[in-house]
Parts: C-alpha cells; structure tokens; sequence
C-alpha cells in the first residue's frame, strides 16, 4: 500500500516531526528548548531508528539500515493510520516523502541546525555514530532542504539553533577532545572553507589526530556501525593465497572484504575451482583487493566533493539567510497553539 494511501486515514492526529543532521542534536535542543510545551510522553514514545539500533535485545541492534526500513515501511504508516499525535524524528532528507506527508496532514516541522564541525564533533561524542563521510553528505543533503520545507510548510516551519552552553559538562567533553571552544572550532574550520574542500580533509585530519592523541583512542572516528574483522576460516591456505597475490598490510577496509569472500567461499578456494572462467585463488584475492582500492579511491573523492559543497554553502550569504533561526519566543509560542489547538 502506497503511504499516501495510509495517511488519508488519518483525521485528528498531528505530526512534529523533528529534522536536523546527524549530529545536529535534535533530541537534546527541542527537550531542553521546549520542555513543558511537547509533552513528555509524546518526545519519548518519538518514531526513530535509533530506539531500535540501541536496544541491544531486539532484532535490529547495530543494523540502521533495517531500523530505518522498520520505521518508514511499518511504523510510520501505522502512526499515520491511527489518527494519534506523534513525534517523527528524521534527517528528513526524502523532501518528497516528507511533504506528502504534510499534503494530507497536520504538520509541524521543527528542524534544528547546527554547524557542520560541531556535527561532525557531536556525531563522535555520542555511542552510536555514523562514518564521517556519511555524516558529512547527509548535513549537505539537510541542509539544502531547508528552503524547500520552510516553503511547504510556512507558519508551520521552525528552525532552531543547537548552541553548545559554555561551561556545561558537555562544553568541558567537547574541550578535552578538541582541545577547542565550540566557537573557535567553528571559526577556524569557516577559515579552511575558504580555500576548498581539499583545505577542509586536510584540517579535518590534523583535528581527528590530535583528538585521537588526547583521548588515547586510535578507532575514536570508527563508525560504531563498523564491523569486526572476521578470521580466516584456513589460516594456512588463506597466508598461502595471500603471499602468492603479494597482499600485505592492507587498509582493514580491503581485507575485511577479502576475508568475507575467502570463508563465504571456502570450499571453492580449497577445491581451487574455476567457475565461469575465473579461478579461486590468488589472482581472485588480488581482483578483489583491485576493485576496493579502486572503490575508496572513488569514495575518497567523493568525499572532498561534500567537503567543497559544504565549503560553498558556508561560504554563501543566501544559505545563511535559508538557515537563520525562528526568533525563539516566536518558536515557542507557534509550537504551543499547535500542540493544544
């Protein structure tokens, strides 16, 4: 059934839903920022993938891939279905999804915004994190979406600034990772933008190295979403295979897809079939760490890409009139008449 389908349905219920990056702090500025105006149950009972990524007995622990696909294919139809008030919360990065949505709904959209760095920064602080290149592409992707929602959703659109509290308990986390205030941080990463993408790898690498020194952590930037790496099922055979494709000290990356088809594969490699022309054996171990070199190389790039899209929006003045914050009063009495009318 199509969603569209599904939220004809509803007649009475509201949606807030809550927009914003990775990193961003959603959950934390519109708690804090609206406490008492949101009611409590509703920000607790909030569609998000991450209820089901954190629970480490359900069935969708570490997979946000398959709690997303749980939200949006189950959950949120049936919120919808239901005519009950809820809270969504969302990168909101399908703007057609999100404005069908509010075609047929009461919407309310409450994105907050913070800058990229800090994003970057919080995204890292928190247990579960994403890879820094998605992070990175999903700020630009919100980002540029800001305008496009203010537009569909006029009255109804609010914008928040998550500022860090100087002297807060994370303020003081924040200094002993990064050695930094927010605000020079943010300064001195707005002086990198100047000079392009590749300006802003470069800063960025220098500031995951001290930050790993200070913590005393060399996989504190690995995704929690990163996977272990898998043992040979025949260490003998695998070292062999390894040797004779002259493989030694790979990028952990490249070895674990190595590893994943070697043991997926095994019998064929100890059989040292051939199947459809290609041989399991050491030239296939050598394909293999050829087409994922060649994909980070791709990827690597595609990276500094973000990285200068973010610089020319940074660098912009109309993204900072798309992105300038609802004054708060303003905010506070809009979400007030919409959660009581």
């Amino acid at each position: 059934m199509k969603l569209s389908n599904l939220i004809f349905e509803a007649k009475e219920g509201k949606v807030i839903i809550m927009a914003g990056a990775a990193g961003a702090g959603k959950s934390h500025t519109v708690t804090s920022s609206l406490k008492g105006i949101i009611p409590d149950e509703l920000l607790y009972n909030a569609l998000n993938p991450d209820k089901y990524v954190e629970d480490k007995d359900g069935e969708f622990y570490n997979n946000l891939a398959r709690a997303s696909q749980q939200v949006d294919k189950v959950d949120l139809p049936n919120a919808l279905a239901s005519g009950e008030t809820f809270v969504y919360d969302t990168t909101a990065m399908n703007s057609a999804k999100i404005i069908e949505i509010g075609e047929n709904h009461n919407v309310l959209m409450l994105m907050v915004y913070t800058h990229p760095i800090i994003a970057f920064a919080q995204n890292f602080m928190r247990e579960r994190n994403l890879p820094e290149a998605q992070a990175f592409a999903t700020w630009v992707k919100v980002y540029k979406l800001a305008e496009v929602y203010r537009d569909a959703f006029k009255d109804n659109f609010i914008l928040l600034h998550n500022k860090i509290q100087a002297e807060s308990d994370h303020a003081k986390k924040f200094a002993s990772i990064y050695n930094s205030t927010p605000e020079v941080l943010i300064n001195t990463f707005n002086e990198a933008a100047q000079s392009g993408g590749k300006s802003l790898v470069e800063f960025l690498e220098n500031l995951k190295k001290g930050a790993m020194e200070r913590t005393g952590n060399d996989d504190y930037f690995v995704s929690s979403f990163t996977t272990d790496m898998p043992s040979p099922s025949n260490k003998g055979l695998y070292d062999e295979l390894m040797g004779k494709a002259s493989l030694k000290d790979l990028p952990i990356p490249i070895e674990k897809v190595i590893l994943k088809d070697f043991n997926k594969n095994l019998d064929k490699y100890e059989a040292g079939v051939v199947v459809r022309g290609r041989a399991y054996d050491h030239t296939r171990l050598g394909d293999l760490a050829q087409k994922e070199e060649n994909k980070r190389e791709k990827k690597k790039q595609e990276h500094e890409d973000t990285m200068q899209e973010i610089a020319k929006m940074l660098l912009s003045a109309g993204f900072e009139q798309e992105v300038q914050e609802t004054d708060f009063e303003e905010a506070k009495a809009k979400v007030k008449t919409f959660v009581n009318a």
